[in-house]
């Protein structure tokens, strides 16, 4: 499920379909990069998977450097302004419904990113969860 990205240095995670051999041009998802400023956010758009476009719910996983996690999550509304912003659903988000955050980055050597799974659901809602790694 997963393969090196040597120009990253970092996983790359690459989806198999049921009952056939996945195709790198059909099922494998790419990492896009986005600025916040000095900080960086990358995105994986799960629903680019083969057979999700248009689909519900749309996944994304977000990995943040520790500067981004704290503009996205310690504002009240920022993650959700940032989602509308980008355009990372197919449709606008309005409201946030759940966030969770795991506290191991709240410890003496804290992570410099942190990765968290979105899922927005058909009634507009999204829920947020991450971890630093």
């Amino acid at each position: 499920m997963t393969a090196s990205d040597p120009a990253q240095g970092r996983k790359v995670l690459t989806w198999r379909t049921p009952m056939k051999r996945a195709t790198k041009e059909k099922n494998a998802c790419q990492w896009t990069t986005l600025r916040m400023g000095r900080d960086t956010v990358r995105v994986l758009d799960v629903s680019d998977l083969e057979g999700r476009r248009g689909r519900w719910p749309e996944v994304l996983l977000l990995e943040v450097s520790q500067g981004a996690r704290k503009k996205l999550f310690d504002s009240p509304g920022a993650l959700l302004k940032f989602v509308n912003q980008k355009k990372l659903f197919s449709q606008p988000a309005r409201k946030l419904g759940a966030c969770a955050h795991s506290m191991s980055g709240e410890q003496p050597g804290q992570p410099t990113v942190w990765v968290y799974i979105l899922v927005h659901a058909k009634t507009s809602m999204f829920t947020a969860a991450g971890t630093g790694v």
